[in-house]
């Protein structure tokens, strides 16, 4: 009896001493950027300490939209939706550029009973270049960064 769907996979085999080549897909898209709604601040706060869980994100867009999301008690999660000038998102994602935010480096090492911080800057536009990097304590240029994010979630989100 022929099966069609054995040959079919068979098929999907590489044949014996066939090189198979991935080469990187390009990042630029040519793609047009007709809606300004990207990420540029991604925050996140986590991790375990003597008082309890920290679960705290934040994403800030290009267009001003702020999002902010507190699971840090699971049986009561809070999150809100603001909307700020988008100069000042343009503001906030230069000001951490300039205290190293594109640079940083992941902390070495890890503490105990203190919250993880992560950070993903982002370039605006539809092909953006970004940066990631997690710190425990507030050394250095992160203590800079992080006293800033931290300005920024009062300012906007008054109740966090």
């Amino acid at each position: 009896m022929f099966r069609p769907v054995f040959l079919l996979a068979f098929s999907a085999v590489p044949l014996a001493g066939e090189r198979i080549v991935l080469s990187p897909v390009s990042v630029q898209s040519g793609c047009g950027n007709s809606i300004v709604h990207e990420p540029l601040v991604v925050y996140e706060l986590s991790g375990g300490t003597i008082a309890g869980p920290v679960d705290l994100h934040l994403t800030v867009y290009s267009d001003g939209a702020v999002r902010i999301a507190d699971m840090s008690d699971p049986a009561a999660p809070r999150g809100a939706i603001e909307r700020v000038d988008p100069e000042a998102v343009s503001s906030l994602a230069l000001y951490l550029e300039r205290m190293g935010a594109m640079i940083n480096c992941d902390a070495d090492g890890a503490v105990m009973d203190v919250p993880l911080h992560t950070l993903t800057l982002l370039k605006p536009g539809t092909n953006p270049r970004g940066h990631t990097f997690s710190w425990w304590l507030p050394e250095d240029s992160n203590g800079t960064i992080e006293l800033r994010l931290e300005q920024f979630i009062s300012e906007v989100f008054p109740e966090f």
